[in-house]
């Protein structure tokens, strides 16, 4: 269905806020966002929502509804999903809170628009089995076979796109299915499959023709983290998730991987070793740089546990993490940071020009460490340590 422009822009306008509420909007709420976009106060926005398969709509009990950005709902399958498989077992449903513990935004999700987490699993069956014990409470949370592991099949479907170019017409997938044949069973619908995973595949229409394409996403999210924690050292602060338009004007690509992440709060806590976000109640939420203890990560630690604001990690995050010397570090962890960050040919030029910013004489003594100690109080260790 062809939408005039003012739609298209409203459409646009209202997924990125959506993103930033965390991937869901109920319709009480969206007078705030005509606050924010008043040119859009006309319009219908529950049926633009409908017709717009980057939504969801949900209608509630009296009157209500709530709008939902399907890669946000993706971003719940993915993550139910692996928790499962981490457990190596089926998931009781009295567990779901250390999934909210881990993943508060999808957990928010999964239960959005008075939904159940039995309805959300039956909405996606195809990834998940609903099963129910006599005798037992609740109900029991299973995967498909094709989803207790399917790194075999994204590794083989993503070696599969570098082969032909990085982009492949539908029609063309009938190559794939003939070198791997044991995938068509398991990934029946390959566009579904490759709709839950939008950090590696995007998704678009054909022009003038009936087939869908598939193309190797870019660029990598993980790349705009690392960025982004550059950002945030360099001005030595938290920020507000609304005053980022400096980082915007330098990643424009970040406003898409945002939206494709369901929100700014989504992607940082896909980045725990780089990233925290913070919810303030009556104020806006701000974003901020985790300090992780240097000492622990080395293995040389005297604490046993998290002291002050310097956390352990364990296990650790996968890449990069901030240690709590910051760009002071002098034993690698902020040159990691700096390399995912520029990990192309201007990265020994930006990493230049990024440590020639340091004050003069302000790098961490390497013959000393100041995080922890046993005989220092956390109150000594916080007032030592750079903030």
């Amino acid at each position: 269905m062809s939408m005039a422009p003012p739609e298209r822009k409203a459409l646009a306008d209202l997924a990125w806020y959506v993103g930033q509420e965390g991937g869901v909007l109920t319709s009480g709420r969206l007078s705030n966002f005509c606050k924010w976009f008043p040119a859009h106060h006309a319009l219908n926005i529950k049926q633009l929502c409908k017709n717009c398969p980057d939504f969801s709509v949900v209608d509630q009990a009296e009157g209500q509804w709530t709008i939902r950005l399907a890669s946000v709902e993706q971003e719940a399958v993915r993550n139910l999903a692996a928790f499962i498989r981490s457990m190596g077992r089926p998931l009781l449903s009295k567990e779901f809170s250390d999934l909210q513990s881990s993943h508060k935004a999808s957990a928010a999700v999964v239960y959005s628009g008075d939904r159940t987490l039995s309805r959300f699993c039956q909405e996606h069956d195809d990834t998940f089995t609903v099963e129910t014990s006599p005798g037992r409470p609740g109900i029991c949370i299973g995967l498909r076979s094709w989803a207790r592991s399917e790194l075999p099949i994204l590794e083989d479907l993503t070696a599969f796109l570098c082969e032909n170019g990085g982009s492949v017409s539908s029609e063309r997938f009938q190559n794939f299915y003939a070198k791997h044949p044991a995938h068509r069973e398991a990934i029946p619908n390959l566009r579904a499959f490759c709709s839950r995973h939008p950090d590696r595949f995007a998704i678009s229409e054909g022009t003038n023709s009936p087939h869908w394409r598939v193309t190797l996403a870019q660029p990598p999210s993980a790349q705009l983290a690392a960025r982004l924690a550059i950002f945030l050292e360099d001005c030595d602060q938290p920020m507000r998730w609304d005053q980022l338009d400096g980082f915007y004007k330098k990643n424009p690509d970040f406003r898409a991987v945002i939206q494709q992440a369901g929100g700014i709060r989504s992607f940082c806590e896909k980045y725990p070793g780089l990233l925290l976000y913070e919810a303030l109640s009556g104020q806006t939420d701000k974003i901020y740089l985790p300090k992780h203890c240097c000492l622990f990560m080395r293995g040389i630690c005297n604490f046993s546990e998290p002291h002050g604001k310097y956390l352990h990690a364990s296990p650790a995050p996968h890449g990069p993490l901030r240690c709590g010397y910051g760009r002071r570090c002098n034993y690698g962890h902020w040159q990691l940071i700096e390399q995912q960050a520029f990990a192309d040919a201007r990265g020994s030029a930006a990493a230049e020009a990024s440590k020639s910013r340091d004050p003069e004489g302000d790098e961490a003594d390497s013959g000393s460490d100041w995080e922890s100690s046993s005989s220092e109080s956390d109150a000594g260790v916080q007032a030592a340590t750079w903030v």
